[in-house]
């Protein structure tokens, strides 16, 4: 049996652009990283892009590992 994770990682909107930078990435592997040392495997891996209104872009892990 597993017990799941959820972690957001938000970053802000640029206008016209969609694409995270390379620090933004770093983050997030930073993020993936810290999770594995505690156990947890990256199972969905989702960047909610803004949309034109929302001034928030969204990186959403979700994390699984065994149930102790």
């Amino acid at each position: 049996m597993y017990e799941y994770s959820i972690e957001t990682m938000e970053i802000p909107a640029k206008l016209f652009k969609q694409k995270p930078k390379a620090k933004e990435l770093d983050q997030l592997l930073e993020l993936i990283n810290n999770k594995a040392e505690d156990g947890w495997e990256l199972v969905c891996n989702t960047f909610m892009a803004a949309d034109g209104l929302a001034a928030i872009q969204t990186f959403v892990c979700t994390f699984k590992r065994e149930k102790k």
